[in-house]
């Protein structure tokens, strides 16, 4: 099943860039890898680096009651604290981002986007770290396929009716 989520999300994300690609040119690709990598550090600082830890000690402890109690409460305290900083920092340095990242101060908008939306990464990584450690597979792989495709429509969508800006929009949502 993790094998087919994997093709799924290999697959979709191949043509999400093709068709980005071809919108928003070569420079375009550049930014949008920039922005990428940008975003993945600042997932990884708001998740807290908590996501595999979280899945080993559900699935350990998960007919425990008071240990489970206390590792999610924990994860969600850690993940909700680290979430908050980084949104603050992201929209109160939006200008400083786009100007270091994106060369412009021009997309502003899309680092407070995404302060204003990291949450909801946030707690969807945390949320699919406990679904993973109760071994609930199927629902695991529903879960990476969906957001595949929706992550597909939704950068193809936004790629085609605002160009660059779209497709940044689509990388931080």
């Amino acid at each position: 099943l993790n094998a087919i989520a994997t093709v799924i999300r290999m697959l979709t994300g191949l043509i999400s860039i093709k068709v980005v690609a071809t919108i928003i040119g070569p420079s375009g690709i550049a930014l949008l890898g920039q922005l990428n990598n940008f975003s993945s550090v600042v997932l990884s600082l708001a998740n807290g680096g908590i996501t595999a830890g979280m899945t080993k000690y559900i699935a350990e402890n998960a007919d425990d009651q008071s240990s489970f109690s206390t590792y999610l409460s924990t994860g969600f305290k850690i993940t909700l604290t680290l979430t908050i900083i980084a949104s603050l920092v992201l929209i109160f340095g939006a200008g400083y981002f786009s100007k270091s990242l994106l060369l412009t101060d021009e997309y502003k908008s899309v680092f407070i986007i995404f302060g204003l939306t990291l949450i909801f990464f946030s707690l969807n990584t945390l949320i699919t770290s406990i679904i993973n450690g109760f071994r609930e597979y199927k629902k695991f792989v529903i879960v990476n396929i969906t957001g595949s495709i929706v992550g597909l429509l939704f950068s193809v969508i936004l790629a085609i009716k605002y160009g660059l800006y779209g497709a940044l929009i689509s990388s931080v949502t």
